[in-house]
């Protein structure tokens, strides 16, 4: 990838991280990516915003993996078995001709 499309993805990581610090159960903060570059210094080499991206997507995924985890264990307590899907709670995509 081109310095730029890492800095995009390096901003678009950070939105998404803003965006579930405020609407899910994600710390405002991660020590070592808050220890890194931000997603708009823009003179930063190219491997340093690279680094941080997948820092912070890696963080992401940890606390969003974590959080599924216990979400799915509480209501799988109190799921009714007749409302369980069977399709693997895939939704079939409209769009496709066959």
């Amino acid at each position: 990838m081109r310095k730029v499309e890492f800095v995009y993805l390096h901003a678009l990581l950070a939105t998404v991280h803003e965006y579930l610090a405020e609407r899910a159960d994600v710390p405002d903060s991660f020590e070592e990516y808050d220890a890194a570059i931000g997603p708009y210094q823009v003179q930063r080499p190219k491997d340093e915003h690279e680094a941080a991206a997948r820092l912070l997507a890696s963080h992401l995924a940890a606390e969003l993996s974590s959080a599924g985890r216990t979400d799915e264990e509480s209501s799988a307590d109190s799921a009714d078995d007749s409302r369980t899907r069977t399709d693997g709670g895939l939704i079939p995509f409209r769009g496709a001709t066959r």
